[in-house]
């Protein structure tokens, strides 16, 4: 098939079909590859008592394999498959070298080739050689057709055999391909071919019309009503064989649309077992690789989403080991407070309720530490200086007494604090005012008594 595809692209310089049908062509060249030398009990012949060709593995079935993979080469070349047309070569050119190993044969100065692989004593036409010619493929090295060559007995009347062991039968148009494959450089070889079959072409004395297949030594063809019998036979057209060596090649024009530029070639079988288990494991190796990824990425989102709600929670309101009034600076005239007065909770109950607003915003809470202990007020501090030390209170940054000074929280060092639960700093807030009130009622001095009857 491929060799007949390249034939008909080189004798009309139409490779429409060479295009259209490549991928089936790539196909039909992974079965070549990996049945060439294991045709699977394929013969030359039919399997009919004629031709007796009932041995498998001939090696003219080689030859066929190796020319078709030779034009795969050029047929990937015309539809611009560089990549497939390289490795098709070089399998062709291994392939070559397997066969010449099984098959040619040397005794003494002379060389042959066996019909059967690895078998020297068997001898037979290489017709197949005829498609390396025509095409000009260059499969087989001169040395080759040289051991064809050499092969030939045409002692016979009517040619030569088609194998050792066909018993003496042989067909013209297979004769008449191996005439044109050996061509001029063995001329006397190719001229005894060819009279052998134009002597059995004028031979009248035989039934029937000029039959390809008959016995070399008497010209005796099949009797009519068996067949095969050649009568009448398209196999005769192989007498234009030589002819059709001189005919021209002309260049091969694809189609643009038809062009595989960026095609892949399928590997042979023996080659794709192996490039399978590479890619079996790089395609494991890479899913290892992502889940082992995928674990690290799930963990560092927990760990983010874990400190961002850190940052965002408030600090709980710390705990005063000291009270509150050991930071509260003392109040003018209120230090000699008389002792064992400070029971009277009738008297502070009645008066802390009414005047306290009035007196926080007399004796100062913000007094400054510079102020004199002896009755100096400020008078300028309100009641937003009181949130501000409450505040300062909470956070624990109190400097031990009210320095007046502005409390970090006035400008935030910690987002966090900054943050707080308004809730939070109101308590806050209630408490402090609480404990205010324990301290004023602490140093406030009683009423004084008064005798009875005065």
């Amino acid at each position: 098939m491929l060799i007949l595809a390249l034939a008909h692209a080189r004798g009309t310089g139409d490779g429409t079909i060479l295009g259209r049908y490549y991928t089936l062509f790539q196909r039909y060249v992974s079965f070549i590859a990996n049945n060439t030398f294991d045709p699977n009990q394929q013969t030359s012949d039919s399997l009919d008592p004629i031709l007796q060709q009932n041995v498998a593995n001939i090696t003219n079935l080689g030859v066929k394999g190796i020319v078709g993979l030779r034009a795969m080469v050029q047929i990937a070349e015309a539809v611009g498959d560089k990549a497939g047309a390289a490795q098709y070569a070089c399998l062709a050119t291994k392939m070559t070298a397997d066969w010449t190993d099984w098959t040619l044969f040397t005794a003494g100065a002379s060389t042959s080739l066996g019909w059967v692989y690895r078998d020297g004593s068997s001898q037979g036409l290489m017709y197949n050689l005829y498609a390396d010619k025509l095409l000009g493929l260059g499969a087989f090295d001169d040395s080759i057709y040289q051991a064809e060559a050499n092969g030939y007995s045409t002692s016979n009347t009517y040619g030569v055999a088609l194998s050792s062991n066909s018993n003496f039968m042989t067909r013209s148009d297979w004769t008449l391909f191996v005439a044109a494959a050996l061509s001029d450089a063995f001329p006397t070889t190719r001229d005894g071919l060819v009279a052998g079959v134009h002597a059995r072409a004028s031979n009248n004395a035989t039934n029937g019309t000029f039959s390809n297949l008959y016995n070399v030594q008497t010209g005796a063809g099949i009797e009519q009503g068996i067949s095969p019998n050649g009568f009448a036979t398209p196999a005769q057209g192989a007498m234009m064989a030589l002819l059709a060596l001189s005919t021209p090649n002309k260049p091969i024009s694809v189609p643009s649309s038809l062009m595989h530029s960026s095609f892949s070639s399928p590997t042979p079988r023996g080659e794709q077992r192996a490039n399978e288990g590479a890619i079996a494991g790089g395609v494991i190796a890479g899913v290892v690789v992502l889940c082992v990824a995928l674990v690290f990425a799930v963990l560092f989102c927990k760990r983010r989403g874990r400190s961002k709600r850190a940052d965002t929670m408030p600090l709980p309101l710390p705990v005063h080991s000291q009270p509150l009034a050991r930071s509260l600076p003392p109040i003018p005239g209120l230090q000699d407070a008389a002792p064992g007065r400070s029971d009277d909770s009738d008297y502070y109950a009645t008066r802390t309720s009414s005047s306290l607003l009035t007196t926080l915003a007399t004796v100062g809470i913000g007094r400054s530490q510079s102020s004199s202990r002896t009755g100096s007020r400020n008078t300028g501090t309100s009641l937003p200086q009181y949130s501000t030390v409450l505040r300062q209170e909470i956070v624990g940054q109190g400097d031990g007494g009210l320095s007046g000074q502005t409390h970090p929280l006035e400008k935030p060092r910690n987002t966090r604090v900054a943050r707080m639960n308004g809730t939070a700093e109101l308590r806050g807030e209630l408490a402090m005012l609480r404990r205010e009130m324990a301290e004023f009622r602490a140093q406030t001095d009683p009423p004084p008594l008064y005798a009875s009857g005065i």
